[in-house]
Parts: C-alpha cells; sequence; structure tokens
C-alpha cells in the first residue's frame, strides 16, 4: 500500500508543466533551433522537444549543457527550468 502511494506520488509529481517560453526566447537570442540545440547536446531533436514539452524532464545534464550552449548563468537556471504553467495550459 505504502509503495502504491509513493508512485502514485512521484507520477504527480512528473506531470508538472512548466513554462519554457523563456528558453524559447534564449534559444532564438543565440541563433539555435531546437534542431541545432539537440545536435549540441547530443540527443535527439524529438527528445528536446519532448522535454520543453514537459512530457519528459530535463536531467541534471540537460540543464548544465543548455546552460552552457546559451551562456545561462547559475543564478538564471531557476527562471528558464523551473517556471511552472499557471491554469494547466501548454
Amino acid at each position: 500500500m505504502a509503495k502504491q502511494q509513493s508512485d502514485n506520488q512521484s507520477n504527480k509529481k512528473s506531470n508538472k508543466q512548466f513554462n519554457y517560453d523563456l528558453l524559447l526566447k534564449r534559444m532564438k537570442v543565440h541563433r539555435h533551433s531546437q534542431t541545432t540545440l539537440s545536435e549540441l547536446m547530443e540527443i535527439s531533436r524529438a527528445t528536446l522537444n519532448a522535454k520543453m514539452n514537459s512530457r519528459i524532464p530535463f536531467t541534471q545534464k540537460d540543464i548544465i549543457s543548455i546552460c552552457r550552449i546559451l551562456e545561462i548563468s547559475n543564478d538564471e537556471v531557476g527562471d528558464y527550468f523551473f517556471h511552472e504553467e499557471s491554469d494547466g495550459k501548454r
């Protein structure tokens, strides 16, 4: 029973929707599409797209890589990766 509750809580956490509009703007400033960014990250474009649409979560490795590529400082990470969607949009 406790295991099932724990699994349900994990699933609820992974269903959070994040807004990556600021990240998309930063990509444009640095002239990167999902294709070019995914190539530099050494992941498929489909995987990056799934991450940016909150279907699968970004890993720490992903976040570090994107921050390096897009010159995002440690102080800005939360603004780019942890801005939750409001009203269930996206």
